[in-house]
């Protein structure tokens, strides 16, 4: 090997080292921006929308905090996602995620222990036990003063939100499958084809995570894609496709 390689390479492994450790910049934006850090964290989102594993932006969620702790209607909420370690899918090295602000909410309705809030943005999907802090008065719009703004993470977000729901329509369509005696091999394809999709979401959002919004929309569009032609494959075997609903059921107290 020539000297300037085996000079090279060390310096390159080193550099793909710090890109990676430096591939997590939005949850110091976003608290900047925010005026808030974990220590805000009061409370968490208890159930979702048809009861699916994660919602996304439009959706409605009920939290832990109620009349009883001061909740009003109008009050927001941000959204805090768990810290992880996840793959980039371009450097394969580990990514250290923190814990992130990945979007916002508002209640719409107060129960005595528990509120009903609907998700205004997010960046990716929020998930059952997220946990929430209050926007302090004097902050303006979360909205306005989003970390993620910019037409590659509103591409992102548009296309999140059509694959989020398409995810859950799926996943309870074969559920149905299941239960109606569908046997397992037939629904091998359709399987396939929505791991897929549900592997370029969790790649699309450690983009995200990293400030590489262009390539997680890119990914999205192909889960988008993938998730669409599950459902398709699933529908072939003649089980009729989940329909979503607009709100929560009642029984909150």
């Amino acid at each position: 090997m020539q000297p300037w390689r085996r000079g090279f390479a060390p310096l390159l492994s080193v550099l793909l080292t710090v890109c990676s450790m430096a591939a997590f910049p939005l949850m110091g934006r976003a608290q900047s921006a925010l005026g808030m850090t974990e220590q805000d964290i009061i409370g968490a989102v208890i159930a979702t929308q048809e009861d699916r594993v994660s919602v996304s932006a439009g959706d409605t969620v009920i939290l832990d905090q109620g009349r009883r702790r001061g909740v009003e209607v109008g009050d927001r909420y941000a959204v805090f996602q768990d810290g992880r370690t996840s793959i980039h899918p371009f450097t394969g090295r580990p990514v250290r995620v923190p814990r992130e602000v990945i979007g916002d909410l508002v209640v719409v309705q107060v129960y005595e222990q528990t509120s009903m809030a609907r998700i205004l943005h997010s960046i990716r999907e929020v998930n059952l036990g997220a946990a929430i802090a209050p926007v302090r008065p004097g902050l303006g719009r979360l909205s306005e003063s989003r970390p993620w703004e910019g037409d590659a993470r509103d591409s992102a977000q548009a296309r999140l939100n059509r694959v989020s729901p398409c995810l859950g329509t799926v996943r309870q369509t074969m559920q149905r499958a299941e239960s109606s005696g569908v046997q397992a091999t037939e629904l091998a394809e359709a399987r396939g084809v929505l791991a897929r999709a549900e592997l370029a979401v969790e790649q699309a959002n450690t983009l995200l995570a990293a400030g590489e919004a262009e390539r997680a929309a890119h990914r999205l569009e192909n889960a988008l894609a993938d998730c669409l032609r599950a459902e398709e494959l699933a529908q072939r075997l003649g089980v009729a496709p989940v329909r979503r609903t607009s709100a929560l059921p009642s029984g909150h107290s």
